[in-house]
């Protein structure tokens, strides 16, 4: 099992064959993965659990306000 550091380096190593313009992390990685689930209908708490939270809340705090930010970027575009 490798450690968190050393995930990271990997990630930094892969990211720029990709063409990405943001330094990935293995957290970014998880809230990409948590947005992306919850945009393609999984529930909540599905979510929660499978990204390890012990609260509900947590999981809420984290992309319930990625969602809303989401949404108001969209109405400023119909402006």
């Amino acid at each position: 099992m490798i450690s968190l550091d050393k995930y990271n380096q990997y990630l930094q190593e892969i990211y720029p064959f990709y063409g990405m313009g943001v330094h990935l992390t293995s957290k970014i990685s998880r809230e990409t993965a948590g947005t992306y689930w919850l945009d393609i209908g999984i529930p909540l708490a599905s979510v929660s659990q499978m990204l390890g939270h012990t609260k509900i809340h947590t999981t809420m705090d984290c992309y319930v306000k990625v969602k809303q930010r989401r949404a108001e970027d969209a109405q400023k575009r119909l402006y």
